[in-house]
């Protein structure tokens, strides 16, 4: 009975939470330079690598092509959100290898309005996919105790689908048409 229950969440997780978006390589330059940008300016001082910097502007870029919400990619500027609008602060977490949304303790915001949203980045062929997202103050409901880190995880099968996201932008006129999402 487990396997079954198991196999019933994977399937859910791959196939209602996931969306896919391929970010066009003409990005390629704008996202080694913003990465190189950031990691010198240290905003960061956990970042060890620009790897680290491409990664997560990488699926800023991917939310920008998959909504036509403008990523704001200026240097220097620190909010707590990737994009905000219509009264929701967006902040995008992206991983290449990790199937937990990943919160820094001192990044936790436990607002409705706040959403954390999870992509997967392939830095190589620039394909993200975008597993789900969760508002700020449901995060501490869902933390997965197993997580292996010092942050807050909440595995990709605890997030909300990532068409719930798009009936919330959508409800509220956000969408403008230039993205993946109309």
């Amino acid at each position: 009975m487990f396997q079954i229950n198991q196999f019933i969440q994977n399937f859910k997780a791959k196939y209602y939470l996931t969306y896919s978006v391929q970010v066009d390589l003409h990005w390629r330059q704008t996202i080694y330079s913003n990465a190189l940008g950031r990691k010198q300016m240290n905003l960061n001082t956990n970042v060890l690598t620009q790897q680290y910097e491409e990664t997560g502007i990488l699926g800023e870029v991917a939310f920008q092509v998959l909504t036509g919400l403008p990523a704001d990619l200026r240097l220097g500027v620190r909010d707590p959100y990737d994009f905000k609008v219509a009264g929701l602060e967006i902040d995008i977490k992206s991983t290449q290898t990790q199937n937990h949304l990943s919160i820094k303790h001192n990044r936790l915001y436990t607002k409705n309005n706040y959403y954390y949203v999870l992509c997967k980045v392939d830095l190589q062929t620039f394909c993200c996919d975008f597993l789900g997202w969760i508002s700020g103050d449901k995060v501490n409901y869902n933390i997965d105790q197993s997580y292996q880190y010092k942050d807050i995880g909440v595995h990709k099968s605890k997030l909300n689908p990532m068409e719930s996201l798009y009936n919330i932008l959508k409800g509220r006129n956000t969408l403008n048409g230039t993205g993946k999402w109309k």
